[in-house]
């Protein structure tokens, strides 16, 4: 800018300015009536002398938030038992699984890899295991929360064999040989089991995230962050 007088005529003035690199993205989202949102405008603004008034213009621009790292950052959750119970107190087995991600920063029209592994010893059947990215959006101001979720994508994995169920002989059989001298080193053969289904991607699927998809972000008024579940 500047404080010169200036003569009749037309004028420009070419400028350019550097955005810090951790604004987040623009943004909005609605709610049971509130909303949010994150906007930037650009604003000029001129002042006038003695009884001319000043005049200003603005213009909202869109803001896309520096694009997260190419470098992945993976996960792997290490395989679990969960115990089956009928009634809530009878026994019908258990199932162990285990998953990994390649990436867990990734950004809008990317792609995040899951892979599944799992054996079942009980006797009730899985129907289907699936994968989902949810997406968390929550803001709050003068004494006002509010909050808004979906899912942003979400995706089946393929049935196998080690999701079907056993018979009440195998369980009983399987029991048995629980209690023998190889006790311990059967759960970490079956761990190690799980964990090679997952490293060698027998049962994966691909979570394409969408172009709408917000950018995770942390502010004082204004939370968005995304979850992966299976």
């Amino acid at each position: 800018g500047t404080n010169e007088a200036m003569s009749a005529g037309s004028y420009s003035y070419p400028y350019q300015f550097q955005l810090p690199d951790y604004l987040p993205t623009s943004m909005s989202a609605t709610d049971d009536g509130g909303e949010c949102h994150v906007k930037y405008k650009i604003k000029a603004e001129i002042k006038g002398k003695k009884s001319w008034r000043s005049k200003d213009e603005d213009v909202e621009i869109y803001v896309l938030a520096k694009p997260p790292s190419s470098e992945k950052i993976s996960y792997f959750v290490q395989p679990v038992t969960v115990d089956i119970k009928s009634c809530c107190c009878f026994s019908r087995g258990d199932i162990t699984f285990g998953a990994a991600a390649d990436d867990t920063r990734v950004g809008k029209n990317e792609s995040i890899k899951v892979d599944f592994g799992c054996k079942n010893k009980a006797t009730t059947e899985i129907k289907y295991v699936e994968a989902y990215v949810k997406q968390y959006v929550s803001w709050n101001a003068g004494g006002h929360s509010q909050h808004t979720e979906h899912h942003l994508v979400k995706q089946q994995f393929m049935d196998t064999d080690d999701m079907g169920a056993l018979t009440k002989d195998q369980i009983a059989q399987l029991s048995s040989n629980a209690e023998n001298q190889f006790a311990s080193r059967g759960i970490d053969d079956l761990f190690r089991e799980i964990k090679t289904m997952v490293t060698e991607g027998s049962n994966s699927i691909s979570l394409h995230i969408p172009h709408e998809a917000k950018s995770s972000y942390s502010g004082l008024l204004i939370n968005v962050h995304h979850v992966l579940k299976i």
